[in-house]
């Protein structure tokens, strides 16, 4: 329909609209100024590099998708059996994983040094096969769709487990299938941290990781002229992406007029409304983060996170939705709730307070997904 071809003929049409257009008037069918500055910086790497990108992308997704799918389903299809006597321990060492995780140290000791993974296609392809949510889903599924009786008629009938799984349990589960195998390829199409953590090796880039240093490389001089003035007069200059910072002591004047002139000999402009300079004895806030001592969320969202949080767990997720008037489903806010609390651990991980609601939490999705609990 049109509602779906208007938003991507608005991104053919804004990778040839100026820079300066987009920022002063904003995306546009009809840009005042048409470039094609993104696509000579683009090709100005080089074809073999973007097709071998765009091939590694390709074989991890279809390859990443299929074994993950593979491996979900058996899993699932198993600890859904209750006659299987293994089912308990091994939906609990699913879940486990769920509650405790050893963070990206652990995780790179383990894959670069135990398995010996890194700088090979495997770390970006195993350990994203098997994720521990995706399992309880299926499960929840397989035990939610009546196929006791399938089972039971199949096995009267002579059928081995594994026919059972092939020609029964998958052809009924393309519904789950379906949304499974759409997060998962999702999720290995846009790998891109992984590339920056364990590879090294140019021929191994996928493309997502690619487009991140074609972007990066895009201010390579601005950044080399900028840090050059600044050491020049002690200024401790740092850029990720689109957000610079500047410390020291310094006219923030004269470095904003410094820095406006050399983005617009460039094709951009400085964001006035972002622009902020800070005293030493302010809060010092980057990105939504304050960077004063140590490093946190502010203060005012960790508040509102606890407070919402509070009121969830000793009332109901139902009484919150009702007293805040919100529409979305208890499984929604529970998810955006988790969110939040991740974001939280991922600045500060050692928060006590925020580890126990993370795992509140996970046991209230779990139990909302058994049926056991409504709200």
């Amino acid at each position: 329909t049109l509602s779906c071809v208007l938003p991507i003929l608005l991104i053919y049409i804004s990778s040839f609209t100026a820079e300066r257009a987009i920022t002063k008037n904003g995306f546009s069918f009809f840009p005042e100024e048409w470039s094609v500055t993104a696509y000579e910086m683009l090709f100005g790497q080089s074809l073999r590099q973007i097709t071998t990108s765009y091939l590694n992308t390709i074989v991890l997704t279809v390859l990443g998708t299929v074994l993950s799918l593979l491996i979900l389903t058996m899993y699932a299809f198993a600890i859904s059996r209750k006659d299987f006597k293994l089912r308990q321990f091994l939906t609990f060492f699913a879940y486990f994983t769920m509650l405790f995780n050893g963070g990206m140290v652990s995780s790179y000791i383990v894959n670069s040094n135990v398995f010996g993974m890194r700088n090979t296609f495997w770390v970006l392809l195993l350990p994203s096969l098997c994720g521990a949510y995706n399992i309880i889903v299926l499960r929840t599924f397989f035990s939610s769709a009546g196929t006791e009786s399938l089972i039971e008629a199949a096995k009267i009938d002579g059928a081995s487990e594994f026919r059972i799984y092939g020609q029964i349990i998958l052809p009924i589960s393309k519904p789950a299938l379906a949304t499974i195998g759409l997060f998962t390829a999702i999720a290995y199409f846009s790998k891109w941290f992984e590339v920056l953590m364990y590879i090294d090796d140019r021929e191994l880039w996928t493309i997502q990781y690619m487009l991140q240093r074609v972007m990066k490389d895009i201010l390579r001089d601005f950044d080399l002229e900028t840090g050059a003035w600044c050491g020049a007069r002690g200024i401790r200059y740092t850029r990720y992406c689109d957000d610079m910072a500047f410390s020291g002591e310094f006219d923030p004047a004269e470095v904003s007029r410094l820095i406006a002139g050399k983005l617009w000999e460039r094709g951009f402009l400085l964001n006035g409304e972002k622009t902020r300079a800070m005293s030493a004895g302010q809060r010092q806030t980057v990105t939504g983060l304050v960077v004063n001592e140590r490093l946190n969320v502010p203060r005012e969202y960790r508040r509102a996170l606890r407070q919402e949080l509070y009121f969830c767990r000793r009332f109901g997720v139902s009484a919150h939705l009702a007293r805040t008037g919100a529409a979305s489903e208890p499984e929604g806010c529970l998810r955006s709730l988790l969110g939040r609390v991740a974001y939280v651990l991922q600045i500060d991980p050692e928060n006590r307070e925020m580890l126990g609601y993370r795992e509140w939490l996970l046991r209230e999705l779990a139990l909302l997904h058994s049926g056991e609990r409504d709200s």
